[in-house]
């Protein structure tokens, strides 16, 4: 119920009188006005009394109730909430009457004309009423308060009897963490634990209760000490003197007491209790929380903290953590515990001036099958930059390998377990290539991966060899024939190659040499030629042959088979297989995911191995914003408003998402795509694919076929349809083939032929074809996307058998309008089919279409019922598959919702961005680091033009939990800090989002950020910050040439300072000390002495 009553001031000023007016006029006016008074006061007057009679009757009736509440508000919430509106006041001047002065407000009655006229308050009136506090209004009841809403919107007040919502009090423990002073304590009242009502000697209307001196004093025992430790012998006895006063407990509780009592309570959990494992991690885990509590604690009491501080209370922590984990570890049943061994030695690490590399070594000879603990150290070793070196670290890596191959040889080794030692030793096995292509050695990695895909896709399968020794040894023979190898011209695999066939005339290298290459830039700057010496040190080349020339200052460019020797291993299990396979094109360019995984699996949050976006430098123009450089312009109505840089969500840097037949052939223009691979890997990835297509193993893997077609698709369209209609010819019945076949033709600007091969071929299909309602599926996407809604209904209609027109008749119908009978049958048959797809047990052809159906319905409710109707449709069905426990698949749906929102986002109809946002919210707190939600998000958010709104939701959304949170996240964020205003960005935001990130250990380890951190200071000019940061970032990724090669790039060509002088010599120091390889020696040694690199024939 909603009432309009005039606003009131609770102070009214005496009316002033007129002398000039007439003494008859004045009193008729008078007592006009005295005559509405007093019948509004005494109708007052008589609502008060009834109110008064009620709650004396109450009272005699022993009511435990609020004395203040009436039956008339009883009533009201019953029927709901009453909204009143307060509406600004014309005139509040009353007289006062002689029988009003016992009531506490006035009332004025001047009606707003404005209000009756507008329906509206005016908004240049200010309102005459008083604020209490907490939403009260003065002379109202205090049940009735001002909702949140109405407060900051301008055009009046809306009183509710619904409370409104409770702001976070300063009292709130969540408030209290951010407090700088951690001992700040505040009371907290507690129920009592057995606390019953009925329990009080005293009645409820007395106003006194008496203290309960029923529980002596305890002895007070200090907070944060074990419980459980011997008593001294004597009571008195303390140590501490006689004249000892203890302090003054003050009462209440401060962050740091709240902490020593879970301190206190998971001490005494894990003596109860010393087989909890998780308790014990909540324990150390605890420490950490108390160390950074310390450390503001310093900062507070020290205004220049020293290192030294810090690394003191840092390693006292370490040792508390240490002396916990030993306890647990001494347990019999927690000995072989992975998670308290590698939080034993993440402790152990943080320990200076110690032999890390001896108790390592121990563990791990104590535990030898604790393969996590394995990864660990690798972990550790490659980024501990004091003993690093390139070429010892290959050697771990070989030892790793050797202990995972034993151990999955062994023959009583399960199934499940042998493929997670397979797929481990496939995960070492690429970042140890990885490694050495980032320290230099890009012919060495290229090669151990040819070696790895020629001896587990291309062996000869009739040789019965004995041992994996034997199979080596003859795949020696091979690789020191010279024959192709995968990624080569001519190669076929080692299977189908003739080792007595006449060897290829040897290839000349492609690449120049060092000096050739200098030769041909003198006379240019030595900035231009510095920078071509760099690009040259930094190009991945291919592995050189025995007969091709060679530098011979450089003897890595030709690989011997001892050099990968100890790398090689052979897989037995499918899904190991499959990893590799993919391994392999992420390595040479092409970030194709495995098929059916999510973006929560390392292959997408490792560290070490994202690297796409520094791979090829082509693509940091992505994440760099191209800021608008317009002369600024006089305007006289204040600034211009200010334009989100968020433009075109699908070209975002970070393109890490699952890969379906959707993501494969998108139109970059409309949907999120992969980057187009390095142009110098073209070739070799060509015929990389062109090689594993003749495998045994990979002949019928439709997704591979999708991979090579999306790969063709990037670099040439037209051979891409061509190598479609080549692999149809041997497979004809492939449904998902000829999907693709269409999907190539509508890439490639041919709408008309992409319909008609979605026509004819569902009508050469049978019903009962496995992926038909897919194929259904994807020809409405197609026309939804040119924008045929009604085609796309009546497809739809028919996908669920709705419709008995064929596809040629729905073409011809394209426009005509479906009835509501026909729609709500469609409706029926969709929830029908959904309910029997979603679950457990269910034939093989509804579990790979259930995701396509479920998409077709939220389509088809969009279309017909509205946005809202159709992301209803998606979230029970994105629930039904929740509850399976299908990530891979509810990532598929929810790109698919994903696709329905950026629809919306684009075109010029309302939307509700709460509602986006809520859901973009969930989607992105089930999977964290899909790109393609962040994108959508930050879309989202940018169209409202509130930029501390987006950053508050794109910390509070993606950056919660920082130690969790992995650099795609961060990188993000910090993209859209970039981006939120076109013109300019505020870089003291961007470099504290950096920071931020890199007190994440694992993002420490990340080399994308660290250059790009470097990128952003040399971008602003800052070359002493740029210099700190390299040093920082060589500490902790000591294997990355390209780091080291800083230094020596045109941005410090004007440094003339000694700063300079040193930073080289360190820089050229580390370079021989770690082993990373450079090319032109000859050029490096000019580089240090500052002149300009020329071939030694030069004057």
């Amino acid at each position: 119920m909603k009432a309009t009553i005039p606003s009131f001031d609770s102070f009214p000023e005496e009316r002033r009188t007129d002398k000039n007016e007439p003494t008859k006029d004045r009193k008729d006016r008078d007592d006009k006005h005295g005559d509405k008074a007093d019948e509004f006061l005494n109708s007052l007057k008589h609502q008060i009394d009834t109110q008064e009679e009620e709650k004396q009757k109450k009272r005699k009736r022993n009511y435990q109730t609020n004395t203040e509440k009436t039956q008339a508000v009883k009533e009201r919430k019953k029927k709901g909430t009453t909204t009143i509106t307060v509406v600004p006041a014309e005139h509040h001047e009353l007289n006062k009457k002689p029988g009003i002065n016992k009531l506490t407000f006035t009332v004025d009655l001047k009606d707003d004309t404005f209000n009756l006229l507008h329906a509206r308050p005016d908004k240049a009136k200010v309102p005459r009423y008083r604020r209490l506090g907490g939403g009260q209004v003065l002379g109202i009841h205090s049940h009735l308060r001002i909702t949140f809403s109405s407060a900051h919107r301008g055009d009046g007040l809306e009183l509710s009897l619904k409370p409104s919502s409770k702001g976070i009090s300063i009292s709130h423990p969540s408030v209290l963490q951010l407090l700088k002073d951690k001992n700040l304590k505040r009371i907290a009242l507690f129920n009592k634990p057995n606390g019953n009502k009925n329990d009080t000697k005293t009645a409820a209307g007395d106003h006194f209760i008496p203290l309960a001196t029923s529980h002596p004093p305890n002895p007070s025992v200090p907070l944060g000490i074990s419980l459980y430790e011997e008593e001294p012998e004597s009571e008195h006895d303390d140590g501490l003197g006689d004249d000892y006063l203890p302090p003054e407990d003050e009462g209440g509780l401060s962050y740091l007491d709240q902490l020593n009592l879970r301190k206190g309570e998971l001490e005494k959990k894990t003596s109860q209790h010393p087989e909890d494992v998780e308790a014990w991690l909540a324990l150390v885990s605890l420490q950490d929380e108390m160390k950074e509590l310390g450390l503001v604690g310093l900062r507070t009491r020290m205004a220049n903290m020293d290192q030294e501080a810090i690394s003191r209370h840092v390693q006292g922590t370490s040792d508390l953590k240490i002396s916990y984990l030993k306890r647990a570890l001494r347990e019999p049943c927690n000995q072989n515990n992975e998670k308290l061994l590698l939080a034993y030695m993440k402790a152990y690490c943080d320990q200076p001036d110690l032999d890390l590399t001896k108790e390592w070594k121990q563990i791990l000879d104590a535990h030898p099958t604790a393969t996590g603990l394995w990864i660990e150290y690798v972990d550790w070793k490659q980024t501990e930059a004091g003993s690093m070196n390139v070429l010892e670290m290959v050697e771990v890596y070989e030892e790793l390998i050797d202990r995972l191959v034993t151990r999955s040889e062994t023959p009583n080794t399960p199934e499940k377990e042998r493929t997670l030692f397979e797929q481990s030793i496939v995960y070492l096995f690429h970042r140890c290539c990885l490694m050495l292509k980032q320290a230099g050695y890009t012919e060495r990695a290229a090669a151990a991966f040819q070696a790895i895909m020629e001896i587990n896709f291309f062996r000869p399968r009739q040789k019965n060899l004995e041992s994996f020794n034997e199979l080596v040894d003859d795949f020696e023979t091979f690789w020191d024939s010279e024959l192709p190898r995968i990624g080569e011209d001519g190669a076929k695999g080692w299977t189908n190659m003739d080792l007595e066939s006449v060897l290829p005339e040897p290839q000349p290298a492609k690449h120049t040499s060092p000096d050739q290459s200098i030769q041909t830039l003198q006379g240019n700057s030595t900035s231009a030629m510095s920078s071509y010496w760099q690009a040259q040190e930094m190009k991945a080349h291919r592995p050189l042959r025995t007969t091709d020339v060679q530098d011979d200052e450089d003897p890595f460019g030709c690989v011997l088979f001892d050099d990968i020797r100890n790398l090689l291993f052979l897989l037995s299990t499918n899904d190991s297989l499959q990893a590799l396979l993919y391994s392999f094109l992420s390595f040479v360019g092409v970030s194709i995911p495995p098929p059916d995984i999510d973006t929560n699996v390392p292959f997408f949050t490792d560290p070490f191995l994202f690297t796409e976006l520094i791979d090829v430098p082509e693509r940091q123009s992505t994440f760099w914003p191209q800021l608008d450089q317009k002369l600024p312009s006089f305007d006289p109505y204040g600034p211009t408003e200010r334009l989100s840089g968020i433009k075109q969500p699908q070209m975002i840097p970070l393109r890490i998402f699952p890969y379906d037949i959707r993501q494969m052939f998108a139109d970059p223009a409309h949907w999120f795509v992969r980057f187009d691979p390095p142009k110098e890997s073209i070739d070799f990835i060509v015929n990389s694919f062109r090689t594993l297509r003749s495998s045994a193993g990979l002949k019928k893997d439709t997704y591979f076929q999708l991979c090579e077609l999306s790969f063709e698709a990037r670099v040439n369209i037209s051979s891409a349809v061509q190598l479609a209609k080549h692999s149809l010819s041997l497979d004809p019945q492939n449904l998902v083939l000829w999907d693709a076949y269409a999907r190539l033709c509508l890439l490639h600007g041919k709408p008309k032929k992409a319909r008609d091969v979605y026509v004819k071929t569902l009508e050469m299909s049978e019903q009962s074809a496995v992926g038909l309602l897919s194929l259904w599926y994807s020809w409405a996407e197609m026309e939804l996307q040119l924008g045929h809604a009604q085609l796309v209904i009546s497809i739809l209609a028919r996908t669920v058998n709705c419709l008995n027109e064929t596809p040629s008749e729905l073409v011809r119908n394209s426009t005509q309008v479906r009835s509501p009978a026909l729609l709500l049958r469609v409706r029926r048959a969709f929830t029908g089919h959904l309910a029997g797809s979603f679950q457990d047990d269910v034939p093989m052809s509804q579990l790979r279409s259930r995701v396509s159906a479920a998409a077709g319905y939220g389509t088809f409710q969009h279309l017909t019922e509205g946005f809202g109707a159709g992301s209803e449709a998606f979230e029970r069905s994105i629930e039904a598959l929740r509850r399976l426990k299908s990530a891979a698949e509810e990532e598929e749906l929810w790109l698919a919702y994903g696709r329905l929102i950026f629809r919306q986002l684009r075109g010029h109809q309302s939307f509700k961005p709460s509602l986006i946002r809520a859901s973009l919210h969930r989607a992105i707190a089930r999977f964290p680091n899909n790109a393609v939600f962040h994108a959508l998000f930050a879309f989202n958010e940018s169209k409202l033009r509130i930029e501390n709104h987006t950053r508050r939701l794109v910390d509070t959304v993606l950056l919660n939990n920082p130690p969790l949170v992995s650099a795609s996240r961060w990188l993000f964020a910090i993209w859209v800090e970039l981006h939120l205003n076109s013109a300019t960005y505020n870089l003291a935001a961007v470099r504290g989002l950096f920071e931020r990130a890199l007190t994440n250990p694992s993002v420490r380890s990340c080399v994308q950020v660290w250059r790009l951190y470097i990128e952003l200071e040399l971008r602003n000019g800052n070359l002493e910050r740029a210099r700190s940061v390299v040093t920082r970032a060589v500490a902790h990724c000591p294997w990355v040439k390209e780091l080291y090669l800083v230094p020596f790039t045109s941005h410090f060509e004007k440094d003339t300072s000694q700063l300079k002088a040193q930073f080289v010599r360190r820089m050229c120091r580390l370079v021989d000390e770690k082993c990373v390889r450079i090319r032109d020696r000859a050029g490096w040694k000019r580089l240090q002495t500052g002149d300009r690199p020329s071939s030694p024939c030069s004057p």
